[in-house]
């Protein structure tokens, strides 16, 4: 059996073909979330990042890494404050070879400036994604619950 699927760059093969906006530290997440309420991109955001240590910290990496992998997502942005211990640099390095672009709000110069740049960004990223095409892909490439 087959259906139609987004292969991406790791092989892997998903339904999706989303944008993700995704927030590296909590202080970040109303940024994320004007950026893809003006854009239509997905946020994932959470309220954890900074100072987190140990057990915790890698946690919140595990998760957000998984994210920007997940073979549904075709393109990320990822929003970040700049000094926050899971970067945003390191997340984007996660999504591998999908398109993945970094906006850090203190070197955009502050929340404004920030949105501005990502909304721009973000819309940049889904006509990039948008020119992704779907293909056959036998049924067992789908993965199901990651």
């Amino acid at each position: 059996m087959e259906f139609m699927g987004y292969r991406r760059p790791d092989g892997r093969v998903g339904v999706r073909n989303h944008v993700i906006v995704v927030s590296s530290v909590f202080c970040s997440s109303t940024v994320v979330q004007a950026i893809a309420r003006a854009t239509g991109a997905v946020p994932i955001t959470h309220e954890g990042g900074c100072l987190e240590l140990g057990p915790g910290r890698e946690h919140t990496e595990r998760v957000l890494r998984g994210a920007v992998s997940h073979p549904n997502v075709g393109a990320v942005l990822v929003v970040g404050l700049g000094c926050e211990q899971v970067t945003a640099e390191s997340l984007a390095a996660a999504a591998g070879a999908r398109p993945a672009r970094v906006l850090e709000i203190r070197e955009a110069g502050g929340t404004e400036a920030a949105t501005e740049q990502g909304i721009a960004l973000a819309r940049e990223l889904l006509a990039e994604a948008a020119r992704t095409s779907r293909e056959p892909a036998h049924l067992r490439e789908l993965t199901l619950a990651t």
